[in-house]
């Protein structure tokens, strides 16, 4: 009852902070692990491979795209039967997300291995760094079924309240993939070898965790076989909801491989390096966002489902301010402590100085992509699918691929990194646009005696 209560009573500021707090700080603590690995190899062993990670990443993150799709489709739709006090549903519901995360997991595995050398040729691995990505993502992508029940399971523990048990599954992730760096990498001697070892070891953990909490009696869902019969009904919503979450995620990875091909063609392999650096720390930025965003999430889709919209409409201009005040204090940290925050990861001046003024080009739009995050997931929770997915795409591909095909012709490499904080802003102005809309949407249909909040 006591979640329930956080998502039908509690103020609304204090309702999402306790939902999104912990989120924050758990995915704070995997976006540490992210540039502690990173730190790792490039400091243990070297430029290429730090160049090998950058390939590596984007498709970890395709993977990763597939499990958080078909968690937060799935969360939206056990929030509103949550919210309806239809748990049997929900529980039915969770059942199909298993089957779907399981079963796409272990496909996209064999696939992942049998196209290996393909695959991350399609992702820019050309020439010196070939054989580091080669080296970390066949092992790496051996987690690949697990990878996608936790980010799966993450989401949906979320959507029943349970935020704090979220976190704790990433902390545990985070730290155990850190602890394991520093014995592969330093005891070991094992090299890039070391840290996807220890990245695979964490996957497996995070799996484990979430769904032992899923079979105890905490969480209102149910691992039981009875639960696994598979509802094309639950199946099409799951993908319809959470498509712009996986067209963020799979755009996010396509443009990384478009931008590494660039990058390689106007330069060479060191501007691939220069690029994975930054987008750890870029990464590092997003994540405090998207704890506000997961949080924001259930409590949208609760109340929607509950039908106190004026809790939602205070939800959405609250998450506003919070989100962009966030971005807006990375903005100002990144600018100012650039070169500071490169050095961390390299020993070589010559990476450092051009990775810090490449940071400074990108994180110019920082300020502004909280609402685009927002904007997008708002259509997410209520259950709007196309909204949600043209939003998401409108940033990810209707902008920005255009941009990294025409500025580099004029600007060379430093228009690949320009296109990203211009496509930003013109993704801002567009959220803004259909935010607006909704926003009187919702204040038509709020009763003049509206609910405490």
């Amino acid at each position: 009852m006591s979640k329930e209560k956080i998502l039908r009573e509690y103020p609304i500021n204090k309702a999402l902070l306790q939902l999104s707090l912990p989120a924050m700080i758990g995915i704070m603590v995997m976006a540490m692990y992210n540039i502690a690995d990173t730190m790792f190899v490039g400091r243990i062993v070297g430029t290429e491979a730090i160049g090998g990670l950058s390939i590596v990443l984007p498709i970890t993150m395709l993977i990763a795209a597939i499990g958080m799709s078909i968690g937060m489709g799935g969360a939206s739709i056990i929030s509103r039967h949550y919210g309806a006090k239809n748990v049997e549903q929900a529980r039915r519901t969770f059942g199909n997300l298993l089957i779907l995360a399981g079963g796409i997991g272990l496909v996209t595995l064999a696939v992942s291995l049998l196209a290996a050398r393909p695959i991350l040729t399609i992702f820019g691995a050309k020439g010196a760094i070939f054989d580091e990505a080669l080296n970390y993502y066949k092992i790496v992508i051996l987690g690949a079924p697990f990878m996608g029940l936790a980010m799966m399971g993450n989401n949906v523990a979320r959507s029943e309240g349970a935020s704090k048990t979220a976190m704790y599954a990433m902390l545990f992730s985070a730290f155990l993939n850190i602890i394991l760096d520093a014995l592969f990498m330093i005891t070991f001697k094992m090299g890039i070898a070391g840290a996807a070892w220890a990245t695979f070891i964490a996957q497996v953990a995070s799996a484990a965790y979430l769904m032992i909490f899923f079979a105890s009696k905490k969480s209102i869902l149910s691992l039981s076989p009875a639960y696994w019969t598979p509802d094309w009904a639950i199946i099409k919503e799951t993908f319809s909801i959470g498509s712009s979450t996986l067209a963020r995620q799979g755009a996010a990875a396509i443009i990384a491989a478009m931008i590494n091909n660039s990058l390689v063609h106007f330069g060479n392999e060191f501007y691939v390096a220069i690029y994975g650096l930054i987008y750890r720390v870029m990464m590092f930025t997003f994540f405090p966002m998207i704890g506000i965003v997961q949080g924001f999430i259930p409590l949208v889709g609760y109340n929607i489902g509950a039908k106190l919209l004026d809790r939602v409409k205070l939800t959405l201009k609250t998450s506003s301010i919070m989100i962009t005040a966030i971005s807006v204090v990375c903005f100002v940290l990144i600018f100012i402590f650039a070169h500071p925050i490169m050095s961390l990861f390299s020993k070589e001046e010559r990476l450092i100085t051009a990775a810090a003024h490449t940071l400074r080009i990108i994180s110019i739009s920082l300020p502004v992509i909280g609402i685009q995050m927002l904007g997008a997931s708002y259509y997410q929770a209520i259950g709007k699918a196309l909204p949600a997915l043209f939003l998401t795409l409108s940033r990810q591909v209707i902008f920005i691929i255009p941009l990294i095909i025409i500025l580099p012709q004029f600007y060379g490499i430093d228009g690949v990194f320009y296109a990203i904080p211009i496509a930003d802003f013109l993704a801002f102005i567009l959220t803004m646009f259909f935010l607006a809309n909704s926003w009187k949407k919702l204040s038509s249909q709020i009763p003049s005696a509206a609910h405490n909040v």
